[in-house]
């Protein structure tokens, strides 16, 4: 985002062919599907990571505790949206996209605990 004035206001929008407009707890599952994980190829993520991006997101905006297992859906939900693009638009390997959704799947309750934990803390 750009940003302009004093208080600061966003003035434009950086597309890269991704954006559109959300709900606030898609948004975080969203940034969560790149910053949650320790590295780029790597298809798990790390609950430090992804606790301090929610309590800094948390520390601006509130967020009731039922929001946690709608966030790790939202995360597995980037990655089905991704993999669709990917696929209708050139053919490509879709092996890490499917290991983190498969992986958040498979994790989603201890996934949502340490977003509890971290909602839980931030209220």
């Amino acid at each position: 985002m750009a940003l302009d004035g004093t208080p600061a206001r966003v003035s434009g929008l950086i597309d890269f062919n991704n954006a559109y407009l959300e709900t606030p707890l898609a948004d975080v599952g969203v940034s969560l599907w790149q910053a949650g994980r320790p590295a780029q190829d790597d298809y798990t993520l790390d609950s430090r990571r992804v606790s301090d991006l929610v309590a800094g997101y948390v520390g601006q905006r509130r967020l009731p505790l039922s929001a946690a297992h709608e966030i790790a859906t939202f995360i597995r939900a980037r990655g089905i949206r991704l993999m669709v693009r990917s696929s209708m638009r050139r053919p490509r390997d879709l092996r890490l996209p499917l290991q983190l959704v498969d992986w958040v799947a498979h994790h989603q309750t201890s996934v949502a605990g340490f977003l509890s934990d971290t909602i839980g803390g931030g209220v």
